[in-house]
């Protein structure tokens, strides 16, 4: 598909019930029952189907809501992360997916716009909008600012994979793990992810993104479509308590690519990765491993940082009244009923 895209294709429709019934949203959670409950309550009743994966200690108290809504599933899975995620591989059963943290909010009309988009661009494998920033101020109210501005006008549709994968992994942004994807290719890209746990932290969204780009074009449009949430947690819910070894901050991606003495692990990370890669494209793994290698020198190259002022602009926390309006003056557009159903849920105490 050409670069640009038909106006109506991302219009952002939060009442689509066709289009909305055709996804699913996978929700891990880690000992953050206010946030799961949120989150359920959220997704109540908006024709999306939900399965909240809990690895806590205790399984949650359903809010009513959520307990009518024969589309959302609860499990309590006391398990690690990549056991969840192995589960949900096989039992998503819609068309799309798309992963969703507990504590964030991805709009209804954004998923249905990336729906319709993915309809009508059989080439592409995950499309996806843009993203905000949110936490509270001193005085409770919600501030908002830039996250990932590489979704802006970010259109991945080269022909070869390894073309997609460098530029992609050249300008790095978890473009996909966060998108609306394909559920076939989804799953393909999470069994990466599922098949064995590394302890570098966050390799498993690194192999996944890859695995996206290998196989086919990704798309952010100019819709709202991801709040990620800022908000402070206790430390006892903080997600990476969970003993996941690729929560660990410990060891990073950099170090294990630099320092010979990982010189093994990055191998069985590069031979697992073009495994998995070839099994689902059709290359062969030494092409998938070159590949792969290829993307991760463009992921670690230098590459030229934001001056102060641009950066400051960034991180800056407006009332979100305010950055709404400078989104919408950037062309960026958003379902009213979605965000005012945000502030809803985040009323709620």
């Amino acid at each position: 598909m050409a670069p640009d895209v038909a106006p109506a294709l991302v219009v952002p429709d939060a009442t689509d019930p066709d289009l909305l019934g055709r996804v699913t949203l996978v929700i891990p959670t880690f000992r953050r029952p206010d946030r799961a409950r949120r989150a359920l309550r959220f997704w109540a009743g908006r024709g999306v189907r939900v399965l909240m994966l809990d690895g806590s200690d205790r399984p949650l108290d359903l809010p009513a809501e959520a307990a009518a809504d024969p589309g959302l599933t609860y499990l309590h899975r006391p398990e690690p992360l990549a056991q969840r995620f192995a589960f949900a591989v096989g039992a998503v059963q819609t068309e799309f997916v798309s992963l969703c943290g507990d504590d964030d909010f991805l709009l209804p009309g954004a998923l249905a716009a990336s729906a319709r988009f993915l309809d009508h661009s059989p080439d592409y494998v995950a499309c996806g909008g843009q993203a905000l920033g949110f936490d509270r101020g001193p005085l409770g109210g919600l501030r908002a600012f830039q996250r990932y501005p590489q979704f802006r006008g970010l259109d991945l549709h080269g022909p070869r994979p390894r073309d997609r994968a460098v530029q992609h992994f050249a300008s790095y942004s978890p473009a996909t793990v966060y998108a609306l994807c394909r559920a076939e290719a989804w799953r393909a890209a999470m069994r990466i992810w599922s098949d064995k746990e590394f302890p570098v932290y966050a390799i498993g969204e690194v192999q996944f993104e890859f695995l996206m780009a290998a196989m086919g074009g990704i798309r952010r449009l100019p819709v709202l479509h991801w709040l990620r949430s800022h908000e402070r947690v206790a430390k006892a819910h903080d997600r990476a308590k969970g003993g996941d070894a690729s929560l660990s901050r410990a060891l990073q991606v950099p170090e294990v690519w630099a320092d010979p003495a990982h010189a093994a692990l990055r191998a069985e990370i590069t031979a697992r990765t073009a495994a998995h890669v070839a099994a689902a494209t059709g290359l062969s793994q030494a092409e998938a491993a070159a590949d792969f290698e290829a993307a991760m020198a463009a992921y670690l190259a230098p590459r030229p940082k934001p001056g102060r002022l641009q950066r400051r602009l960034e991180r800056l926390r407006l009332p979100l009244g305010l950055r709404l309006l400078q989104m919408r003056g950037q062309g960026i557009t958003w379902a009213p009923a979605d965000l005012a159903a945000v502030r809803m849920a985040l009323a709620q105490r």
